[in-house]
């Protein structure tokens, strides 16, 4: 077998019982750890070379982080607690509530560091700098840049992100695609152990404390078609919500760190005939904070169905749907509160509208919060 720096790899019948997960997100790290816990041999393919810097919300909801301790990783102290939320509107208005093991805020390049050595510690193999055609035969088709690569594999599990085809459905037509635009960025400032939403005149930006006394902003707007500045999109979205313009206008911000992608769809992406997990299979809306939790907790129950599917007759097709029904059972609901409340507070008006009604009913909105989790530790 050769290594991973081989310019052809060929996983021969020895590797029969193994399986392939095309991805190194969380998702297919928590998949690669879940079945090689289960004593599968897995190999892990991905088209980065590097664990570079990806847009990401970078929060770990609480079931999250149980999740987490339950695949075999921990995050470390200085990831800080977050045990409330804070919505902000266009007047001024603000309306907060406390939750006691709410989550904590990590990076995505951390969470992946730590999911990484995990793997390593299982003897996960890893082939980095591979791009891998959808399907799920056993004689995969895959090419590091014009060199291709044959891998043999009993099943192939996808979770590759939303990769290229992301785009937040528009009202109508191609042109509307292009004026969604993502932004994140990191930054040093003044840190809250909260959740902070804040809408704006085309969208909302989301705030909260990361590992390294660090800050992530992370915004969805409609933004304009020509090209500019995105932290002058955000600084001047911010105009539009005067206690996120006076907290943004206090963070010192890393340029390096800038991340953009225009035009995002939280649909299902499925490659045809194929396992997926992840943004691959379905992603939240980012509004929720569940990117990073359902994508540990996604892989650690397809790793399981994957191991008692290998034990059994079970077709991709009948895993696949196996795996579909448990997932809208476990996320399903929550997706579809958070897809209506991410359309709330897109809209000025009605985001106004949400937080007067929260003024006068405050438990109400605590239990809505309540309703996108899951499980929740208890906090001491």
């Amino acid at each position: 077998m050769g290594g991973c720096e081989d310019r052809r790899f060929v996983v021969t019948e020895s590797w029969g019982t193994e399986v392939l997960v095309v991805g190194a997100g969380p998702a297919g790290l928590a998949t690669s750890i879940e079945l090689a816990r289960r004593g599968r041999r897995v190999l892990l393919a991905e088209r980065s070379l590097s664990n570079r810097r990806k847009l990401c919300g970078e929060f770990l909801s609480g079931d999250g982080c149980q999740v987490l301790k339950e695949l075999g990783g921990e995050l470390t102290d200085d990831c800080p607690r977050i045990d409330g939320v804070l919505l902000t509107g266009m007047r001024g208005r603000g309306w907060q509530t406390s939750i006691p093991g709410l989550g904590r805020g990590c990076s995505r390049q951390r969470l992946g560091l730590i999911l990484a050595s995990v793997c390593d510690d299982l003897g996960v193999k890893r082939l980095r700098g591979v791009r891998v055609e959808p399907g799920s035969g056993l004689n995969i088709t895959a090419r590091r840049g014009t060199v291709p690569v044959e891998i043999e594999a009993r099943m192939t599990v996808h979770a590759s992100g939303r990769a290229g085809s992301a785009r937040l459905r528009p009202s109508k037509g191609r042109r509307g695609r292009r004026q969604w635009l993502a932004v994140a960025v990191h930054g040093r400032g003044r840190r809250s152990t909260q959740v902070q939403l804040h809408a704006t005149g085309t969208g909302y930006v989301g705030v909260n404390g990361i590992e390294g006394d660090r800050i992530n902003v992370c915004a969805l707007l409609r933004a304009p078609g020509t090209a500019v500045d995105p932290l002058q999109i955000l600084m001047s979205e911010s105009t539009h919500n005067p206690l996120l313009h006076n907290y943004l206008s206090s963070i010192t911000f890393d340029d390096t760190s800038v991340c953009t992608v225009a035009g995002l769809d939280f649909g299902r992406q499925s490659p045809p005939r194929s396992i997926t997990v992840g943004d691959a299979a379905g992603a939240p809306t980012p509004l929720l904070g569940l990117g990073l939790a359902a994508a540990l907790r996604g892989g650690q129950m397809l790793g399981k169905m994957a191991d008692d599917a290998m034990q059994t007759t079970t077709t991709t097709s009948e895993l696949s749907a196996r795996y579909q029904r448990a997932w809208r059972a476990e996320f399903g609901r929550r997706f579809a509160l958070g897809r209506h409340l991410q359309r709330l507070i897109m809209q000025p008006l009605l985001a106004e509208i949400v937080l007067l009604g929260l003024h006068q009913f405050p438990r109400l909105g605590e239990r809505v919060v309540r309703a996108t989790r899951g499980p929740l530790p208890v906090v001491s």
